[in-house]
């Protein structure tokens, strides 16, 4: 926007107005602007959650692991194939004979794996090893 004043007459001052092109380009800026940092926003948004339900998945996995391992060895097996849920979190126990990995009998070893499948299609495992008891 631009003042023309004219000398002759002292105080008298035109106001022009912006044109037409210049609205136009100001508008196509702005709305560019906007988008960049909506992209930006959303990113940082979707992004902030991840590590808390990642969190919450090891946590799972965790207390799952260890409620199996404390139970005795020959109660082990009863836990295969256990499946549970946790709001948006499934979980799913698998127990496996591994003593042969080790140089020992087949049924001396068993290995237990907790798989716990997170929202968005991912998935978390987390194995522990458990031996015959003495």
């Amino acid at each position: 926007m631009s003042l023309v004043c004219d000398e002759l007459k002292r105080g008298a001052c035109k106001q022009k107005a912006f044109t037409l092109v210049e609205v136009i380009v100001f508008l196509v800026v702005m709305s560019l602007a906007f988008v960049g940092v909506a992209q930006i926003y959303h990113q940082a948004v979707t992004s902030s959650a991840d590590p808390i339900i990642m969190l919450r998945a090891k946590t799972l996995a965790r207390s799952t692991l260890d409620t199996v391992l404390s139970h005795r060895f020959d109660e082990l097996e009863s836990f295969n194939g256990l499946q549970a849920t946790e709001g948006q979190y499934e979980i799913i126990t698998q127990v496996v004979a591994e003593g042969v990995q080790f140089g020992l009998p087949e049924h001396a070893f068993r290995r237990v794996t907790v798989t716990v499948y997170m929202p968005g299609n991912t998935s978390l495992s987390l194995a522990g090893y458990k031996g015959v008891d003495p």
